[in-house]
């Protein structure tokens, strides 16, 4: 095992080009591993429904703290200090796929981040198993250039992308538009988001 000066080396070393050949050769791994799995890949059960082929990727952001001034640590927005790292699973064999280190005072709902992310965990995704994708998000990613993005990666040719968003229901949100004939009658509003590919989507 190296210590930690070495590592740390290692670290300072790494170039955007080195990061990259490592994520390729991850990629790599991963395609080698998931051709050896003896029933293939797990299929994703929810609410008792299996999912059959479809690849499930949970986009999520957490609070890592801190007890001392650390390079990059921030005051979070729980009132917190520390770091705000955004990752991306696979739902079906609980990988990390892809990880993004922000700061503490990183948004949480930051489109680009979560593109970037998002970007990076299907790169990782052996190709033959690209073609059925189900990205899952709460909140933080009710956005509309994020959801602009998800319907643009479910028109990619030979790909279905459905997506699942999490929307706070607030007391705004939650009354009914004046513009809306049926307003009078509605009582709820529950967002739900998917892709133009998409017949239906998981809840």
């Amino acid at each position: 095992m190296a210590s930690a000066p070495t590592v740390w080396r290692a670290l300072a070393e790494l170039s955007p080009a080195r990061v990259k050949r490592i994520q390729t050769a991850r990629a790599r791994v991963r395609r080698h591993v998931w051709t050896r799995l003896p029933e293939g890949v797990p299929a994703s059960t929810v609410a008792n429904t299996d999912l059959g082929g479809v690849v499930v990727l949970d986009v999520d952001a957490t609070l890592v703290t801190t007890h001392s001034e650390k390079e990059h640590a921030a005051a979070t927005f729980k009132g917190g200090f520390g770091y705000h790292p955004i990752g991306v699973w696979c739902d079906n064999t609980t990988e990390l796929l892809a990880v993004t280190l922000r700061p503490g005072n990183a948004g949480a709902n930051t489109a680009t981040d979560h593109i970037d992310v998002l970007t990076q965990a299907i790169t990782q995704i052996p190709a033959t198993h690209r073609r059925n994708l189900l990205v899952r998000t709460d909140g933080a990613g009710a956005s509309h250039a994020l959801v602009d993005w998800l319907t643009e990666q479910g028109q990619i040719r030979g790909r279905s992308l459905e997506y699942s968003v999490g929307f706070a229901i607030t007391t705004r949100s939650a009354t009914p538009s004046p513009h809306c004939p049926r307003a009078s009658g509605l009582q709820r509003s529950t967002l739900r988001v998917k892709s133009a590919t998409a017949a239906t989507s998981p809840s």
